[in-house]
């Protein structure tokens, strides 16, 4: 496990040098009350975490279609973030437009995940 804990401090380390601060948002659909004939608003969580941006190396990415103005990196979620990330969730980099997710790659060489690979749209 010493050595799975040394990867995870690289990771940690080449992100917070190289990455830039993100938000991860999860949003529930609001529902109806039948008591008061409403629809409730929706619920959104915000994560944090840190991004690399790779789009400019996109030869880097063999097999993944992407699209003028959509944005590939790598993704390492704070702590408090206990589940995956889905692709229904949207990506905010360094205060950008949200960006809903299109791809995502878990990268785990061991029993928890080190960061995602994600493409995001425009």
């Amino acid at each position: 496990m010493a050595d799975y804990d040394k990867l995870q401090q690289t990771v940690n380390r080449l992100l917070f040098r190289y990455g830039k601060p993100c938000q991860v948002i999860h949003v529930t659909p609001g529902e109806y009350n039948h008591d008061t004939g409403m629809v409730e608003g929706d619920l959104e969580i915000v994560y944090g975490g840190r991004a690399i941006d790779m789009s400019a190396g996109l030869e880097h990415l063999p097999g993944t279609v992407v699209e003028q103005g959509e944005v590939v990196g790598y993704l390492r979620l704070d702590d408090a973030f206990s589940a995956k990330p889905t692709l229904t969730m949207k990506i905010r980099i360094s205060g950008d437009v949200e960006r809903p997710l299109r791809q995502l790659q878990p990268v785990q060489p061991g029993d928890a995940c080190l960061y995602w690979k994600f493409v995001a749209t425009a």
